[in-house]
Parts: C-alpha cells; structure tokens; sequence
C-alpha cells in the first residue's frame, strides 16, 4: 500500500512539475473517462467482495 501510493504521489509531482503543459492539459481533458474508469473498478471490486463474502458464509 505504500509503495503503491508514494509511486503515485510521486508520479503526480513529476506530472506537475513538468515544463510544457501539454501533459497536464491531456490529463484534464480525459478527466471525466479516468473518474469513469475508476467507477467501474470500484463497482467490480464491490461485486467481487460481496461475492465473496456471500462464499466464504460470513
């Protein structure tokens, strides 16, 4: 977990602090399919626990 979230932390910064825009500029505008795509993944990883939840007889 922390690997994970200070490789993203990290990532972000290097995004930010980047010279040209134009990197920034396509993550905004694909904003709206990366909130999308992380739905989606939210909602599989719910019906997957609830899944298993449901199998284990919890």
């Amino acid at each position: 977990f922390a690997f994970a979230m200070a490789a993203l932390m990290v990532g972000t910064a290097l995004i930010a602090g980047l010279p040209g825009n134009a990197l920034l500029v396509c993550l905004r505008t694909s904003a709206p399919w990366i909130v999308r795509a992380a739905g989606l993944v939210l909602i599989v990883v719910g019906i997957y626990e609830g899944y298993f939840f449901v199998k284990a007889g919890m």
